[in-house]
């Protein structure tokens, strides 16, 4: 048996096979080691070495990658042995021809959009079988970060190699390698002490990330329980530790900042005050983590208070304490103050930042001031500080509920030109704003171009673009938006829902109405109120009167209390039906349920009695309306003045339009036409004449009947 001699010696390396399951890249290594064999191109022998590697050397490669490498390219093809991801950061993607084993989808999508093409090594081969026009490229293989730690050993001179370390920060290697001065590798006390005397070697105990003068605070009670008591607690705990928060002020920072997660500012507050009382040096530090504490929870006058008293311990408030108190207003609704204390800051020489202009923007949107919103991104600039995505996103928001949806739109598409990408935030915002003026179309465009530029719709997209669609009734595209959201992996809620059924309910749709109120709980989706009185609203409108009484019933056994909208949708149902006694009945159950009938309320149950023939109902009703001082419309005295045609009773029907004048409503047509509908009935024709006289005086044109 012979050997075979390579370089006068034998061949030991063997031949690396992918070692994979998946039958395409098992095809391709077949289809690419033939190439290989039959043609001798390098390219054909590269592509297969490559697809026999691990995943961890076929490493993704991004789209800003792929376009800087292909520049000045035009016609090659990008081969990538790996997957081609996408870069959010990349707005504008050249055309390009790429061939990689996969692509992600919005990657995909983002050169399918430029007018590129997305090929698979068996196309590839096909094309170019020689690799003739290709560009072979490849991911960054030592990207990972356990890359880092390989190397000369860390701490060597001319090393730039990590060392492990147990958390973040100083002071925490475990090894430091070799040392410069000696020849030995500084051993682990510990490790070798427990190697000697055969003992086990326990792991080092971490240090706590609460105090215990931290941990005793946080038992204190809450300020809402007793103001006293929390500063009583206070300096029980603290006066057994105060000789040494005198000589470390960190310890401190660590309790104050402490308070601050837990969101406990009355007791951060009376730790300073603590401080204070018992002269221990107040830093910046502290009075920050005081104030952010109050940030947190909302707190915005002890904030204030805070940084006010700043002066007083001789502490100059940074950027940070800024910060902090200008987003606590921001999150109090205070506009004024954050910008009072936006303006404040370069008088105490502290230069504000993008954080403090974007917790001031927040603020006027919190409030709809966009022109102080707007006033403020355009301010940022002229004190060179560039806005990124939060502020634009603010301000996107603030135009929002401002209902300057083309202002919004204007910021969305200048957020590219000022190398500022926009995201999720900042399109759903201007979603939101195309959905309050109804401009579905402008809503549903902005969605499909999400995936376009890297971002997921989500359930606030959604939801937004389908109220859009609500408001100008397309019940259709509504719920195909509905139908998709699973399938783009953003789960319905309730909002959504409720959107969905509303706009059935305004397209007349009352079947598809009742299917999603009842597909809402195989969803774990909780109807509420609005739910149920866009499906109540629905069935009347088809004159399924029946279906809105059991909804209105139904209401009450998944424990959810109809409100007067819920009432006035079921009587307006009655009334539709001619049905009045269910009309007055529903509308005494309301006083039942401590709901107070509007004028809604009355006119419908008036114009049932009308529709009946029940015309004592309706005076009787009519009476009750003014006694309880509920104001009456025009529907309410047409429909009476109409009841009272039945009867032929003109006396109270005039008397019915004398007080529609007392009460500043001008008759209309329906008014006239009822009352001498009424004298016709009564054989008063002097009366209807001079009706039908005045309708000419008040520029009614009369009818032909």
């Amino acid at each position: 048996m012979g050997i075979d001699i390579v370089a006068g010696g034998r061949i030991k390396k063997k031949e690396r096979l992918a070692k994979t399951e998946n039958p395409y890249i098992l095809l391709l290594c077949k289809l690419y080691k033939f190439l290989a064999r039959r043609t001798e191109s390098k390219f054909n022998k590269v592509i297969y070495k490559r697809l026999n590697m691990s995943g961890r050397n076929k490493p993704p490669l991004s789209l800003s990658k792929l376009g800087k490498f292909m520049a000045n390219k035009d016609g090659k093809i990008a081969v990538v042995v790996g997957t081609v991801t996408d870069d959010k950061r990349m707005y504008e993607v050249p055309k390009l021809t790429v061939c990689a084993l996969r692509f992600t989808e919005t990657a995909r999508a983002r050169i399918l959009k430029a007018g590129g093409e997305c090929l698979t090594f068996d196309k590839l081969a096909m094309r170019s079988p020689l690799g003739q026009g290709t560009v072979l490229l490849r991911g960054p293989v030592k990207s990972r970060e356990a890359e880092r730690h390989f190397g000369k050993a860390p701490g060597v001179p001319n090393s730039s190699t990590a060392p492990y370390v147990r958390a973040k920060g100083r002071k925490f290697e475990k090894a430091r390698g070799k040392r410069a001065s000696c020849g030995f590798k500084v051993c682990d006390v510990r490790r070798a002490s427990a190697a000697r005397g055969g003992g086990t070697l326990q792991q080092p105990k971490s240090k706590p990330v609460n105090s215990p003068e931290l941990n005793a605070l946080l038992q204190l009670r809450l300020p809402g329980q007793g103001q006293g008591g929390s500063a009583q607690g206070v300096q029980q705990v603290l006066q057994p530790v105060l000789s040494s928060w005198q000589g470390d002020p960190k310890r401190a920072t660590v309790v104050l900042s402490g308070l601050a997660r837990q969101r406990m500012p009355h007791i951060a507050a009376e730790v300073l005050n603590f401080m204070r009382e018992q002269q221990v040096e107040v830093n910046v530090f502290h009075c920050s983590a005081a104030v952010t504490a109050c940030e947190k929870s909302g707190q915005w006058q002890l904030a204030l208070s805070i940084l006010q008293s700043m002066p007083e311990m001789r502490v100059a408030p940074n950027d940070f304490t800024y910060n902090a108190a200008i987003s606590a207003c921001e999150k109090g609704g205070q506009w004024q103050l954050a910008l009072s204390l936006l303006h404040q800051m370069p008088e105490t020489n502290v230069s504000p930042d993008e954080i403090s202009y974007s917790a001031a923007i927040s603020a006027c949107e919190k409030t709809a001031e966009w022109q102080l919103a707007l006033s403020l991104l355009e301010m940022m600039p002229n004190v060179r500080l560039q806005p990124n995505e939060i502020s634009y996103s603010a301000a996107i928001s603030a135009c929002e509920k401002g209902g300057q949806w083309q202002l919004a739109l204007g910021l969305l598409r200048l957020m590219p030109e000022r190398k500022v990408t926009p995201n999720e935030i900042s399109y759903s915002a201007a979603i939101s704003a195309c959905e309050k003026c109804g401009e579905w179309q402008l809503a549903l465009s902005l969605l499909r171009t999400l995936p376009a530029v890297g971002i997921s719709a989500s359930q606030i997209s959604y939801s937004a673009t389908i109220s859009a669609c609500e408001k100008s009734g397309q019940w259709q595209v509504a719920l195909d938006l509905l139908r998709e959201m699973p399938e783009r992996k953003a789960s319905p809620n309730e909002i959504s829902y409720n959107a969905a059924i509303s706009a059935c309910d305004k397209g007349g749709q009352s079947q598809f109405a009742l299917a999603l109120l009842r597909q809402m709980p195989e969803l774990a989706l909780r109807a509420d109120q609005f739910s149920f009185n866009a499906a109540i609203s629905a069935c009347s409108k088809a004159g399924q009167w029946w279906f809105a009484l059991d909804l209105l019933a139904e209401m009450r056994q998944v424990q959810v209390a109809p409100d007067v909208i819920s009432y006035n949708a079921a009587i307006t149902s009655s009334e539709k039906a001619g049905r009045a006694e269910l009309a007055l009945s529903l509308l005494r159950e309301m006083a039942a349920f401590r709901l107070t009938p509007n004028g809604i309320s009355y006119s419908a149950a008036i114009c049932a009695c009308e529709k009946a023939l029940q015309w004592q109902l309706a005076l009787s009703l009519l009476g009750e309306m003014l006694e309880r001082r509920v104001a009456a419309n025009e529907f309410s005295y047409n429909s009476a003045i109409t009841a009272c045609s039945v009867a032929g009773s003109w006396e109270i029907a005039l008397s019915i339009m004398q007080q529609m004048s007392d009460s500043k409503l001008a008759p209309d047509r329906i008014s006239y036409n009822a009352a001498i509908s009424t004298c016709k009935t009564a054989g008063q024709w002097e009366l209807a004449v001079s009706l039908l006289r005045s309708t000419a005086q008040i520029e009614l044109a009369p009818d032909q009947n």
